[in-house]
This record gives structure tokens, C-alpha cells and sequence, in this order.
């Protein structure tokens, strides 16, 4: 990945003498004291991640709209580094509303700066950690966290990877190895450092827990990063310690199955997807009028985990009978278009599959109709309501799901109303399926 270094901004070595800061104000939080917070937690880091840093990133003070800004800068690259066929107007379009309400810092893979929003720090010690005493505390465990992710650029070299993954199941998986790693660190960092309390309430503040997993639908992407990446890591750990969790970060799993089953990940060639590539390329313009961002590849099991989200732990044998499958997902400021086509063994398991989404769509929320298409087929209507973690809109959802053979079509609508227009997109979806 392209990136810029500004050479003021890094210090060779990590001190070892920790120090000892009193913090009685927002004004005595300075950059100082956090680079030297900094070099007191690098040492930690190093000896729980097994590897040592060649130069240490001193930390920069960012606004929320900064932090924004480097957020969608590394976006855009990495969008456009999978899905070089877009036009950078068009990813950054669909970013602009991009918001970092929640994040306190971000180390960032471009400029190997660790960006610290020192506002948001002091806001979240007052609310849960006593105040200025807590500042301290909250300061140091998310300089762990952004820490590991510096040690992963410079150990693993994790800033080239992200240039060279080919599609968004591979992204997933290799989110889930850095933000996993970082955790997991983070976590036994907070441990050595007596602050357990603070990693607690940041996990509970990105909406779930290792317990109980998400605990609603807008967590499920960042519990797949963080908490489903923490136990990947840990399982790694029991394997092959240190060194087989840097191997991922070096040589990261190609599949997002990988990351759900600790015990099956091996280091293998990032291929280039295969089969249907732009099977449903153009669909979305039949769905509505504008500027759609849309991107396209193989569909993993973390998004068939998001998809399926509302019927927890019982669609997973489900969605582990899925042996291949692509989707396209296309989005404009208002609405989301999803198309997928997964393959099963048989037509036994796909049948397996539409009739459990439609069992499991039976309640007082949902309409299910059947379908006159393919072999089987059900429209799944979710009408407006309100959810926890959700809004009216992003609730309405209408989801058309037909099986020709071993096969299953899906179309999902997200904050709108296809009419007429779903039929249409439905047979273009079966036309184009039998062309192939």
C-alpha cells in the first residue's frame, strides 16, 4: 500500500522506564505525556505479541472530522486496491458520510501515525472511570490496541497485504486477523497494566460480548473483526503460539470460514476469485435511479453470518453446507441492493436452506409468500419497525429467494420497496444463471 512517513514523527527504539504522570485537567493531557505513555506500553506490547517494533510511532492529537478524514482515505485505497474498475469519485462519494462517532484513536496504515482523539478519551474516563483519574487507564489500553497494529506494519509488513487481496471475503478474514491480534494484546496488556475494567467497557461499548456474541444486528460487523478475530487468535496461540499468529498476519487466511474455526487455518495463495465474476453486474440500475457503488465477489461465511443474523446459532449448519457462492452488494445514499447465488451439494440442502428461511421467518414481523420461480421459491417481507440497533428504514427489507437445481438465488432489498422492478431482477438473475 502506498503510504507516507513522515520521518519527524518516528523514534527509533522502545524505552523500558515507565511514567509516572499526574493528570488533573483536559490541558494536561499533551502529547507529551501520551507519547510518553506510549513508550511505557511499548515494552508490554512487545513482550505479549512476541515481536519486537524497529521504530516506535509518536502520536498526533486529532478532531473527530480528522479522525474521519483518515478513515476514509484508507477506504478509498483499499476499495479501490480490490475493485480497481471503480472510480475513486464514485468510493468516495458513498463514503462521504462516513462517521468515527465512538472510535478514541486510530493508528493509521498510511502514514504510520497513531491519530488520538483527546476529547473522546477524557469524555469516556468521566463516564466510566472516575474521571481524571481514569484517563490514564483509558489512554493506555487504546495505545495498546493502535500499538499492535503499528508492530503488525512493521513486523508483518500488514500494509502490503491489504494491497493484495482479492476479493471482500479475504478483506473480512484478513480484518479479522489485525483487529483480532490487536484485541487479544490489548486485553493482556490491560491485564499486566490492572486496567481489565477499561477493555471490558470498550468491548461493551461496540455492542457485544465473548459471551453472548453481538447483541444485535449493527454489532454483528464489528464482533466478527474483534471478538470473532480475539478467539481466532487465541486458537492460533494454542496451536503454534507466537509465531503461528504472525504467520496469519504475514500469510492470511483466504477464507472467512478460517477465522470461525481456528483449527482449519493454513497459509494459502490469495487466488483470484473464480466462477461467476460480474454475474449480476448492472442489475442494481433496475432497482432505482443514481450513482450505485457496487462490489462484487465471493460470498464467505462472515457475510452469510450478517445475513442470517437474526436466526443465531441455528443457521449455522445451514450456512456451512454452502460450498461456493458470489454476491454482489450495491448501495445508494438510501437503499441496499444485495445479490447472491450459492451452491450446495444437492437439491436437498438447498431446499434444506429455502424452507429454513422461511420457517424461520414465521412471526408476527415477517410475511412469507411463496414464489413462482425456479423450482422453489418464497418472498420474506420484514415490514417497517423499529429494532434495537436499527432504525425504521434499515428495517424494511424484503428478501426473494429462489432454488433451481443445487442453486439458490437471492435478492435482497434494504430500505425500499422493488415493486415490479424485483421481478424483473429476478429474471435477469435466472437468465444469466443458465447462460453459465
Amino acid at each position: 500500500m502506498h503510504r507516507i512517513l513522515p520521518v519527524f514523527l518516528l523514534l527509533a527504539g522502545c524505552p523500558k522506564k515507565p511514567v509516572e504522570t499526574v493528570i488533573a485537567s483536559p490541558q494536561d493531557l499533551t502529547l507529551e505525556v501520551l507519547n510518553q505513555w506510549v513508550e511505557e506500553v511499548c515494552e508490554l506490547i512487545e513482550e505479549e505479541a512476541g515481536a519486537e517494533f524497529t521504530t516506535t510511532p509518536h502520536v498526533r492529537e486529532a478532531t473527530r472530522p480528522e479522525l474521519t478524514q483518515v478513515v476514509i482515505e484508507e477506504a478509498v485505497l483499499m476499495t479501490l486496491a480490490q475493485y480497481p474498475e471503480l472510480s475513486e469519485r464514485a468510493v468516495r462519494d458513498q463514503l462521504s458520510g462516513t462517521s468515527v462517532q465512538g472510535i478514541l484513536g486510530k493508528y493509521g496504515i498510511l502514514t504510520a501515525v497513531m491519530y488520538v482523539d483527546v476529547d473522546a478519551i477524557w469524555q469516556l474516563a468521566e463516564e466510566s472511570h472516575g474521571g481524571a483519574e481514569g484517563v490514564p487507564a483509558v489512554a493506555k489500553v487504546l495505545l495498546a490496541h493502535e500499538l499492535v497494529h503499528a508492530l503488525q506494519d512493521q513486523a508483518a509488513n500488514s500494509g502490503d497485504v491489504w494491497d493484495k487481496l482479492p476479493d471482500a471475503d479475504a478483506f473480512e478474514a484478513y480484518r479479522s486477523v489485525t483487529e483480532g491480534q490487536a484485541s487479544w494484546v490489548e486485553r493482556r496488556v490491560a491485564a499486566r497494566l490492572g486496567h481489565d475494567d477499561v477493555a471490558e467497557t470498550m468491548i461493551e461499548m461496540q455492542g457485544w460480548s465473548f459471551e453472548e456474541g453481538p447483541k444485535h444486528p449493527a454489532a454483528f460487523t464489528i464482533w466478527s473483526a474483534y471478538g470473532a478475530g480475539d478467539v481466532f487468535m487465541q486458537g492460533l496461540y494454542d496451536r503454534g503460539g507466537h509465531a503461528l499468529q504472525w504467520q496469519a498476519v504475514s500469510e492470511p487466511p483466504p477464507r472467512s470460514s478460517m477465522i470461525f474455526a481456528p483449527t482449519t487455518y493454513e497459509p494459502a495463495p490469495l487466488l483470484a476469485p473464480v466462477g461467476v465474476k460480474k454475474r449480476f453486474a448492472g442489475l442494481e440500475t433496475k432497482l432505482g435511479q443514481g450513482t450505485w457503488m457496487a462490489l462484487e465477489g465471493r460470498i464467505g461465511e462472515v457475510h452469510l453470518r450478517e445475513m442470517l443474523f437474526e436466526h443465531g446459532e441455528a443457521a449455522l449448519p445451514l450456512i456451512r453446507s454452502v460450498e461456493e457462492g458470489w454476491r454482489r452488494e450495491a448501495t445508494l445514499p438510501d437503499r441496499v441492493a444485495r445479490f447472491s447465488e450459492l451452491w450446495f451439494a444437492d437439491s436437498e440442502a438447498a431446499d434444506a436452506f429455502v424452507d429454513f428461511l422461511a420457517s424461520g421467518a414465521e412471526s408476527d414481523q415477517w410475511q412469507v409468500d411463496a414464489l413462482d420461480y425456479g423450482d422453489a421459491g418464497v418472498k420474506i417481507t420484514r415490514a417497517p419497525g423499529m429494532s434495537e440497533g436499527g432504525s425504521r428504514a434499515s428495517n424494511e427489507e424484503r428478501i426473494f429467494v429462489v432454488r433451481i437445481g443445487a442453486k439458490v438465488l437471492m435478492l435482497n432489498a434494504v430500505a425500499f420497496r422493488p415493486g415490479r422492478r424485483a421481478d424483473e431482477v429476478l429474471g435477469a438473475m435466472l437468465a444469466r444463471m443458465e447462460e453459465t
